[in-house]
């Protein structure tokens, strides 16, 4: 019996391993280009819920200024935060209750805010540049085209065409 069972593992090996092999296909999308209104983005016509949606498009052009830039972007909005940590800090460390102590927070206090404006001012230039360069470049590696033209004897035309940048 022992020699029986030698080329059953041998087999059953083979039969599971040997199935069917699948490789991965990925989904070619073409890029579209980013518009801001205001303060609301539109990746194509699609509007998106924050600026951070946008960085797998901005990065999935590997352009290095795109990316510093967007990191840039990251970095001034994180420290919108860090604004107000001194009045924070000012709060919970000096509670006796002055009329000093309180006049010294509201300052720390309005410098935060005025530090949140401009950190969110930076950063939203520092975004503003990186869409720039994004659409640029997208439109630079080549465009679709279809033209409709009617002639004198009221007929149309349809041309269509694709133009690459090499």
């Amino acid at each position: 019996m022992a020699a029986f069972l030698k080329p059953f593992p041998m087999l059953f090996v083979l039969l599971f391993s040997s199935g069917v092999a699948e490789a991965q296909f990925t989904k070619s999308i073409p890029l579209q280009p980013i518009y801001k209104e205001g303060w609301k983005y539109f990746y194509g016509t699609t509007k998106v819920n924050s600026a951070y949606s946008l960085q797998i498009p901005l990065e999935g052009i590997d352009n290095k200024e795109v990316n510093r830039y967007f990191k840039s972007y990251k970095t001034f909005q994180n420290l919108r935060g860090f604004a107000y940590l001194p009045s924070v800090i000012f709060l919970f460390t000096n509670l006796n209750g002055s009329q000093q102590s309180g006049e010294t927070f509201t300052y720390l206090l309005l410098a935060g805010v005025a530090g949140d404006i401009a950190f969110n001012a930076i950063s939203q230039s520092r975004m503003g540049k990186a869409i720039d360069i994004y659409n640029i470049s997208i439109a630079s590696r080549g465009s679709l085209n279809l033209q409709m033209e009617k002639t004198k004897s009221n007929q149309t035309l349809i041309s269509f065409g694709f133009r690459q940048r090499f």
